[in-house]
């Protein structure tokens, strides 16, 4: 990574790969407002927001957990469950649709099925983003190109 002022056109290149990338952490934080209104501080399109929805969650959780309504998720996501949170996030990176993405334990509290169903929404929603998945469950491992496992700061394993 460049950290220099030097660029294409005197831009920095450090400044386009932090506008152009998203750090998501294990526990997202939402506002107190609806979850549309926190989709829209995203991307305002509407029908854009219902799209990524449906990738994340079925018909039913959408009405169930009123999604699409005005009704607060409560500070942090605080109604919903983490499984929930993290495919709201999810949500998220879809409508920001970042060239760089670094998934910090970002599906950890949902299941094996769930977990795999989203690595596929993000592979194809996400095409042309470099996916970096920070993750301790072995399962993700059969859904990446490359795998390198660190310990104490030394690369101790690659599956390329």
């Amino acid at each position: 990574m460049y950290f220099g002022r030097l660029g294409r056109k005197g831009v920095s290149v450090w400044r386009n790969v932090r506008m152009n990338s998203i750090y998501v952490e294990k526990e997202p934080y939402f506002f107190n407002l609806s979850a549309i209104e926190n989709l829209k501080m995203i991307d305002g399109r509407e029908e854009q927001i219902i799209k990524c929805l449906e990738l994340c969650f079925d018909a039913a959780e959408i009405d169930e957990l009123g999604l699409l309504s005005e009704r607060a998720i409560g500070e942090k996501g605080g109604r919903l469950s983490g499984g929930q949170r993290e495919r709201l996030n999810v949500v998220r990176v879809l409508l920001a649709a970042p060239q760089l993405v670094v998934w910090d334990e970002a599906t950890a509290q949902m299941d094996e099925g769930l977990e795999k169903k989203m690595i596929e929404v993000i592979k194809n929603g996400l095409r042309g983003s470099t996916n970096i998945f920070i993750s301790h469950r072995k399962e993700i491992y059969a859904h990446v190109d490359k795998v390198v496992l660190v310990n104490a700061g030394a690369v101790f394993w690659r599956k390329v």
